[in-house]
């Protein structure tokens, strides 16, 4: 009976060291998910503000409106050089 009383308790020593082990590891995990989500929520508040800056900056600068004048004068009017280039 005192051997099976025993085999008992080393098995319930055996199980609360595991389960204390098993509980920290879960904590761990806990605190690690914590900081991750805090790390994914500051990168998402992070990239939206820099899409907003962007957006901000696409909308206040002036379009460089030469860029667009000289292409479509390139379009619209052919050039004299080339058409005497082709006769000869």
């Amino acid at each position: 009976m005192t051997q099976v009383a025993q085999n008992i308790d080393d098995d319930n020593r055996v199980l609360t060291k595991k389960n204390q082990e098993l509980k920290i590891q879960y904590l761990s995990q806990e605190n690690d998910r914590d900081l991750l989500l805090r790390q994914l929520i500051h990168q998402k508040k992070e990239s939206a503000k820099l899409s907003s800056r962007q957006q901000k900056s696409r909308t206040s600068k002036p379009r460089d409106s030469s860029i667009t004048n000289t292409a479509s004068l390139a379009l619209a009017e052919p050039d004299p050089g080339q058409d005497i280039a082709r006769r000869t």
